[in-house]
């Protein structure tokens, strides 16, 4: 199970000092394979880079020119008609908050003396149903308070001589 790079690295120490236990590296060995790592992680970097370089975008290799360009033109068109519609919308919003602005209320509806009467009555008659209803209610509840106060208070419960003293303290008895 060992990899072959660290199985490497523990036979050049052992080569290097013959006598020495494996796991006992010395600071300056630790700081040269540190070294001898990071050297090896620029030289990987420096590859990839060059490689990056080397290699364009996936999205700019398989477009070619004119279907680049046909894009271009479908998104210049796209923003265009979206400006115009927008310009439209904003126009019609300004033409109808003029007209509200400016047009006073049932201009467009000029009613004829007759209707005036008409509506007139209608309105009149409506507010007396709603004047006699109220009265009706009113009457209603007055009958009910009445009621309420001439009914004794029936209890089948004999309350205590606390809650009694209590009632009366409150102006309940």
């Amino acid at each position: 199970g060992q990899q072959p790079a660290q199985a490497d690295q523990r036979a050049q120490r052992r080569r290097r000092n013959p006598g020495q236990p494996l796991a006992m590296a010395t600071a300056e060995e630790r700081r040269a394979d540190k070294e001898r790592r990071e050297q090896e992680m620029r030289e990987q970097n420096k590859a990839f880079r060059s490689t990056l370089k080397r290699t364009g975008s996936r999205s700019e290799m398989s477009l070619t020119p004119d279907v680049e360009r046909a894009r271009k033109e479908v998104a210049a068109r796209s923003a265009k008609d979206k400006e115009a519609r927008e310009a439209m919308l904003r126009a019609q919003n300004r033409e109808l908050s003029d007209k509200v602005r400016t047009t006073p209320v049932r201009s467009d509806m000029k009613l004829t003396p007759e209707q005036e009467a008409a509506r007139r009555a209608v309105a009149e008659k409506a507010a007396e149903e709603k004047r006699r209803k109220e009265m009706e209610l009113a009457a209603h509840r007055m009958s009910l308070q009445d009621m309420v106060e001439s009914t004794p208070m029936r209890t089948e419960v004999k309350l205590s001589e606390e809650t009694e003293a209590r009632r009366k303290r409150l102006g309940l008895a």
